[in-house]
């Protein structure tokens, strides 16, 4: 699994909570552990 997917306190992984086009085929998603409730955000890129 992607490291950027997995909560970095407990390594378990973490929800989608919102996902963003951009132009140019970027996208940024961000995720929430849901046992401590931090948030990580991911940029990528293409279509999904």
């Amino acid at each position: 699994m992607n490291p950027d997917y997995e909560c970095d306190v407990h390594g378990i992984p973490m929800d989608e909570v919102e996902r963003k086009q951009l132009p140019r085929n970027l996208m940024i998603r961000t995720f929430r552990c849901p046992l401590c409730g931090r948030e990580k955000k991911s940029v990528e890129y293409g279509w999904t």
